[in-house]
């Protein structure tokens, strides 16, 4: 009984230590950071590719975690969102308010996730949908935790990782899990990502490798400039090849440029494989007397400019994959990439020889 009591005093004790430590972490954030809403304490990735069934998926976990540094930062903290789609389908998500007490931190589990088409500021309807959680008992020193799960449907759309944010932030890490015979790419990007830590380990069946940086200033945006992504640090991988178990031949994903075309290529090559009697008449009549493929590309050009109404609808493979011209002809609207599916087989009706030209962006 004694050594019972003894053990008790001891746990105790302990959490009263890491009580007082806790308390004492949080006021030194709280004057470093003073004159700031919030910091992000921790802001954490981690990316698994795995085989399931014999096919390569990817999952990955989120760790976002804020200390609220004004009193009236509760009323801009008190949601949480994540932004999902059909190529990145959110699997679970948690919240919690942890609230400064005697012994640490007090956690209240955030209210039932509310889940909404995403508003966009372009012209563009999609499929993005956002999902909230909503923080209570908010106030000066608390922290919000939001945790959330994604898996990816395509392992060529792996995500993005920016190093910096609206807020400081004071543990940034970003990390990807994947099984022995397959090679992953990591390319860091933006003005200066010298300060971003770069570490492997190994055993016998996965390799892991983690981005790592601490104190990171708050992002910087700058009106007149390029996008975000251009001078902001970030980080952009991709899978190269793969070696599936019990196979010997490499898969191969985006080993180079030949690789990426081949890719996107796909999206194009099944499309328009029927001709359409309705555009050869209108060909027809809109080449009437045209004597040149210069007049006569020129009038199936403005014949389309002035005729299609443009609707951009991006849901799921929508925003890759053309609509059939015959659909985009009989219904008159259709998005950029269902206007040149349109202009194709105009031209081909012409007597051209149209081609899709792939152009690459760094937008």
């Amino acid at each position: 009984m004694k050594m019972l009591k003894k053990y008790w005093i001891l746990l105790i004790g302990a959490a009263a230590f890491q009580g007082a430590a806790l308390a004492q972490n949080n006021e030194a954030q709280l004057k470093a950071y003073e004159g700031e809403m919030g910091v992000f304490t921790q802001h954490h990735e981690h990316i698994t590719l795995e085989f399931e069934k014999d096919e390569l998926v990817a999952h990955s976990n989120v760790v976002r975690e804020i200390l609220l540094l004004s009193d009236n930062a509760a009323g801009f903290f008190n949601t949480g969102s994540v932004y999902h789609s059909y190529f990145h389908a959110l699997e679970n998500m948690e919240g919690a308010s942890l609230v400064p007490s005697d012994k640490g931190f007090t956690r209240y589990k955030a209210t039932k996730v509310r889940t909404k088409p995403s508003r966009s500021e372009s012209v563009f309807y999609d499929d993005v949908k956002e999902s909230e959680v909503f923080f209570t008992h908010l106030k000066k020193g608390a922290k919000t935790l939001l945790t959330y799960s994604m898996s990816y449907r395509d392992i060529h759309m792996l995500p993005k990782f920016y190093f910096q944010n609206y807020l400081p932030i004071l543990d940034a890490s970003f990390s990807v899990t994947f099984p022995k015979g397959l090679e992953l790419e990591g390319l860091l990007q933006g003005a200066d990502v010298d300060w971003i830590k770069k570490t492997v380990t190994e055993n016998k069946k996965t390799t892991t490798i983690t981005w790592h940086a601490t104190n990171v200033p708050k992002a910087k945006v700058f009106s007149d400039a390029p996008r975000f992504g251009y001078y902001a640090p970030h980080l952009v991988i991709f899978i190269k090849n793969y070696t599936k178990p019990k196979s010997n031949s490499p898969v191969a994903v985006f080993n180079n440029v030949s690789d990426l075309n081949r890719y996107v290529y796909r999206f194009v090559e099944n499309v328009n494989k029927e001709d359409d009697k309705h555009i050869a008449d209108k060909v027809k009549e809109l080449t009437h007397g045209l004597n040149t493929e210069d007049s006569k590309a020129a009038a199936i050009y403005t014949w389309v400019q002035n005729n299609i109404k443009y609707v951009a609808f991006e849901d799921s493979l929508g925003g890759f994959v053309p609509r059939e011209a015959s659909e985009v002809y009989r219904r008159r609207f259709g998005d950029c990439k269902d206007m040149a599916g349109l202009l194709r087989p105009m031209c081909s009706a012409a007597g051209m020889e149209p081609r899709y030209v792939w152009m690459g962006t760094r937008d």
